[in-house]
């Protein structure tokens, strides 16, 4: 079955050359010019991917990526004529995954909603950002909904989102080797805020949570480093 996209723009023209573009690119294709029409949409159908238009005529796509972000974790691509660095960092922080600038390339796009939807496939998502409860691993406690983690002696380690995001991601998938590369693009909506001061590598990241984990006895050991092919979370995980 073919991923559905759903795309919101107020303007015509663009839902239409959109609706026949990725049509064409095998892709069924839904459209709303606004968020009671995208709430219609989404309330009928399982969509896969969510094109939105940060400028809509009577509600700004910041305010409606936001309010999503209270009930669904489904991806969201956005587009935007403004170039300024705070107005996509703001789409980002609200849970867009991912951001393109009008004018834009439609094979640029479809590279970019490709790209989105093997992510969301491979590796976990973003998810554990919109779950409650807490998960328990090893010697710690991890609060899913305030990004907390805490060790059975107490002490109390605060992450930061792409901490967050990474932890989220090995948490799903312990025991299994993830690709560097995977984790690099899964992290990459992160590591768009973070390019205006320089881009961190993955393994810098990696190295940086580990700091956060040195307190368990087994040390940095809980990810571990498997040569050649990526991390993985060396220890069991169980839901509370």
């Amino acid at each position: 079955m073919s991923r559905h996209i759903l795309v919101v723009d107020d303007d015509e023209e663009t839902l239409e050359l959109l609706k026949a573009f990725l049509s064409q690119a095998g892709y069924q294709i839904s459209v709303a010019r606004n968020s009671e029409e995208m709430d219609q949409v989404m309330a009928k159908w399982s969509i896969d991917l969510l094109v939105l238009d940060l400028m809509l005529k009577n509600q700004s796509g910041l305010d409606i990526c936001r309010d999503l972000r209270q009930t669904s974790s489904v991806p969201v691509l956005m587009l935007t004529a403004m170039s300024a660095d705070q107005d996509r960092i703001k789409g980002l922080e609200l849970g867009a995954d991912d951001y393109m600038i009008k004018p834009y390339n439609p094979d640029v796009l479809l590279a970019r909603i490709k790209a989105i939807l093997r992510r969301i496939s491979r590796t976990p998502s973003l998810q554990h950002r919109l779950q409650r409860g807490t998960i328990l691993f090893s010697d710690w406690k991890y609060d899913l909904a305030r990004q907390e983690l805490t060790r059975k002696d107490g002490l109390l380690v605060v992450l930061s989102n792409r901490e967050a995001t990474l932890l989220g991601i090995f948490l799903g998938a312990p025991w299994i080797t993830l690709n560097r590369d995977e984790l690099q693009d899964t992290v990459q909506a992160d590591e768009n805020i973070s390019a205006a001061k320089g881009r961190a590598p993955i393994d810098v990241q990696i190295s940086r949570l580990r700091q956060k984990l040195v307190g368990d006895p087994s040390g940095s050991d809980l990810i571990r480093t498997i040569r050649g092919e990526g991390y993985m979370l060396a220890t069991d995980v169980e839901r509370e």
